[in-house]
């Protein structure tokens, strides 16, 4: 039978940390938390590193245009790209990117992305939001424009 292990016992320093006496094993320190394996090997634990805040992010730009049938993702700060069938994918493919790059989790990285719309789609929004703002269809503001 193990020796029961409170949250506490694994907040302090990994190297220092009580848990160590009651047999249990530091298995990964990266990333946001500590994870731990019971003496038996039966759990496994993922503890938050509490000295670590929102202030440890890192915040990158990114620039999403289209090329084709795929979304083109430039992160200009790492000098890297990647790509996105959807736009739906486009910020989960930037933030992938960047956290593979630092060689950190997802939740560490805050990726900005910036759309660069063709000329034809551009038009139409612009079209679209004025519609909204003024309080007028799209096909009244392209009356108007015309």
């Amino acid at each position: 039978m193990q020796a029961p292990v409170a949250e506490h016992e694994f907040a302090l320093s990994p190297r220092n940390s009580p848990a160590r006496s009651k047999g249990w094993t530091l298995i990964r320190t990266r990333g946001g938390h500590n994870v731990w394996k019971s003496p038996d090997g039966s759990q496994t634990l993922a503890i938050p590193r509490h000295e670590q805040t929102q202030t440890d992010q890192r915040t990158f730009d990114a620039i999403a245009s289209r090329e084709g049938r795929w979304w083109l993702v430039r992160v200009p700060a790492l000098d890297a790209v990647t790509q996105a069938r959807s736009i739906k994918e486009v910020s989960v493919m930037a933030t992938d990117l960047v956290a593979a790059l630092l060689d950190v989790d997802d939740h560490e990285v805050i990726v900005n992305v910036t759309y660069e719309l063709p000329a034809t789609v551009a038009n139409t929004w612009a079209e679209a939001e004025a519609g909204a703002v003024l309080g007028l269809s799209k096909q009244r503001v392209q009356q108007l424009a015309s």
